[in-house]
């Protein structure tokens, strides 16, 4: 995974899509996403079970490697989230009240997406990352998350 944001949004698809999947599974934050694959590749080599999910703007080239995969989108993850309807809807709504791409309007790039709103809000960045995820994820069926959650099965079920 790339960041704590990733890992979060992969962690709310796994539990919608397959719970027993969170049971022993960690989310390791490598970086860039050029830098997956490399891990991947060394933690395999080292007899772990390990795949890398890269967030889904990065390149054809680096999700479709060995034991790659991307997360759901074709943008960063934080712009997939903080511009879905159904969470601008979310954070519109009590108890925050507040108008999301207004907000997201003061960030100097999406990485910065979660402090900005969690300033605005008055509480830590990691409230809003989650409350952000799950609102993404509760808007969507198990099935907008195929490719993923299939893949995880694939690769690391144990009833394969």
């Amino acid at each position: 995974m790339e960041d704590d944001f990733a890992s979060c949004l992969a962690t709310e698809i796994v539990r919608l899509c397959d719970p027993h999947l969170l049971a022993g599974t960690n989310f390791l934050k490598i970086g860039g996403g050029e830098q997956i694959p490399a891990a991947v590749k060394i933690l395999r080599r080292a007899k772990a079970r390990t795949v890398g999910i890269c967030d889904g703007d990065m390149p054809e080239s680096i999700y479709s490697m060995e034991g790659m995969c991307r997360l759901p989108g074709s943008l960063p993850p934080e712009k997939e989230v903080f511009y879905d309807d159904a969470v601008v809807a979310h954070f519109k709504r009590s108890p925050y009240g507040i108008d999301l791409p207004h907000i997201l309007a003061v960030a100097e790039d999406h990485h910065q997406f979660a402090e900005v709103v969690a300033a605005e809000v008055m509480t830590d960045r990691s409230v809003i990352i989650a409350e952000a995820c799950r609102a993404y994820v509760a808007a969507r069926t198990a099935g907008d998350f195929g490719a993923l959650t299939d893949f995880l099965r694939r690769e690391l079920g144990d009833r394969n």
